[in-house]
């Protein structure tokens, strides 16, 4: 893989899984897999899925066994995925490895599109907030400030909170940049991946109350279904859960997988 290439964004999981159970009906319909790799590169939406697979149809062509042409790309394809097609050569049912795995990206892709639409109320939310904060500190706060400095009056705690932020700029354009930070946080996640988990924004995403404990279930529900796909594939339990773990991105449920 080029440069340019590792540049490119994560190939989404739909696209992932329509390859892959492609590539079962073709292999099913004796198609050599070099040949139904480079029919199907057309067909894809994403560039650095495109370049992947022109390059593991050019391993493959070369002699590079299967499970070892799919450890060269595991940026695209998780560790995980080589595991299974190397089961699934072992015991003759490549195809039913590629359905396997299609049916993981699936399920990778409805959990990401869930998220997605949970996620679209508190970004909105988040930005009517701010839009709100902006208007209030902006416009009213400076006329009420005129309006109470006239009134000998001891005024509650919010409100001379709120005055002294309309008194220190500096403090307003803090609240404001918080919380466009936050509005920024979350649109990356539901833009680009609702279930990322590594990184600092991954880690700060599954920290928050609501955000962390419905990615902890996707994270959860992508676990089993990881194991189920490794036990169908006649994996001892043990190093099933070792590679479960190993292709789980928060912390907690790798420790205890």
């Amino acid at each position: 893989m080029t440069e340019g290439a590792d540049a490119m964004p994560v190939p989404a999981s739909d696209q992932i899984s329509l390859l892959h159970r492609t590539l079962a009906g073709l292999c099913r319909s004796d198609v050599p897999l070099g040949r139904a790799l480079r029919v199907l590169e057309s067909d894809l939406g994403s560039a650095k899925l495109k370049e992947t697979v022109r390059a593991l149809a050019a391993d493959i062509e070369a002699g590079t066994p299967l499970a070892e042409a799919y450890k060269r790309h595991q940026g695209v394809f998780p560790p995980l995925y080589g595991v299974i097609v190397e089961a699934g050569m072992a015991s003759a049912d490549l195809p039913g490895a590629f359905e396997e795995i299609a049916r993981h990206a699936e399920l990778r892709a409805d959990l990401g599109s869930k998220l997605r639409g949970l996620l679209t109320y508190p970004i909105i939310a988040m930005c009517c907030i701010l839009a709100v904060a902006a208007f209030l500190l902006v416009v009213v706060v400076p006329g009420f400030e005129q309006i109470f400095a006239s009134l000998n009056v001891e005024l509650p705690l919010p409100t001379r909170m709120l005055l002294m932020l309309g008194d220190t700029p500096a403090m307003g354009a803090g609240l404001l940049c918080a919380l466009g930070v936050f509005v920024v946080i979350v649109g990356l996640s539901w833009s680009r991946d609702p279930l990322l988990e590594r990184g600092f924004l991954g880690g700060l995403l599954g920290s928050m109350p609501v955000l962390g404990s419905m990615r902890w279930q996707a994270g959860s529900t992508t676990a089993c279904a990881t194991l189920a796909l490794l036990l169908r594939r006649s994996l001892p339990l043990d190093r099933a859960l070792q590679l479960a773990a190993a292709s789980a991105g928060q912390p907690r449920l790798r420790a205890e997988l």
